[in-house]
């Protein structure tokens, strides 16, 4: 079997569906030894978010150059904002309807909601807040405050930190200013955050040949951890994501 056969084959729902009720049965049966599978997922993810920042900035310049070099980029630009915006007007109208029909998480019982709020907050002390005190005139972030922390005082420092939003703004600005470099200049740049952007990519396919096996981990280890109890709460989540998406 080659490769791209077996990219196929790990990609099936069969095998994926099948990983997740193995990782169930594994985190029901042995939690003892489902517990220590986390190590798997954690490598799993931790190698995935290697390749974000890389994967983005360089997609990002490297299409921005392309795009002013091809012409016409006044017009392509805001034919991509406009229907961008139109696109998430259109699903956040489609999601607060999904929302008020299905009501997914209404009436789940206290510890249920509590064990959810552990998986997806991972229980951390920053994520606690409290719902009675004394009343306090808390002051919003200004629009200028927001704009202002968007801008990177410094890239590096901002890649080094995994700013996600800092290091997009800096791409797009990176971009705009390499399109307006001379060709045999640019050319060279333009090529390198190309070949990082390939090089990404074909990291990413050598990780998802490993994805029903993450799968299976990261199931059985949370499962041995939290139980079931998580997973049937968000089943309504999942229903209505599914009735959202089908929309």
């Amino acid at each position: 079997m080659n490769l791209v056969a077996l990219r196929s084959q790990v990609a099936r729902p069969s095998v994926v569906i099948g990983s997740l009720l193995l990782g169930i049965a594994m985190g029901l049966l042995f939690p003892e030894l489902a517990s220590r599978l986390a190590l798997v997922s954690n490598i799993y993810l931790a190698l995935l978010k290697m390749i974000v920042l890389p994967f983005m900035v360089s997609a990002i310049i490297f299409s921005l150059y392309r795009l002013f070099q091809e012409g016409h980029t006044g017009r392509l630009l805001t034919r991509i904002v406009g229907f961008s915006l139109l696109v998430l007007m259109i699903a956040a109208g489609v999601a607060a309807v999904t929302a008020l029909l299905v009501t997914p998480g209404k009436n789940l019982p206290a510890e249920t909601m509590l064990q959810l709020g552990q998986v997806v907050g991972g229980g951390a002390a920053s994520d606690e807040m409290a719902l009675f005190s004394q009343d306090q005139t808390v002051s919003g972030p200004s629009v200028l405050g927001m704009l202002t922390q968007l801008i990177p005082d410094n890239i590096f420092s901002a890649l080094a930190q995994g700013e996600t939003l800092k290091a997009f703004v800096f791409a797009l600005l990176f971009g705009c200013a390499l399109a307006k470099v001379p060709a045999e200049v640019a050319d060279p740049l333009s090529r390198s955050m190309e070949t990082i952007f390939h090089a990404c990519q074909t990291l990413t396919r050598w990780f998802n040949y490993f994805l029903p096996i993450v799968l299976f981990s990261m199931v059985a280890s949370q499962i041995a951890q939290t139980g079931v109890e998580p997973l049937q709460a968000m089943l309504g989540f999942l229903a209505a994501l599914g009735m959202a998406g089908g929309c």
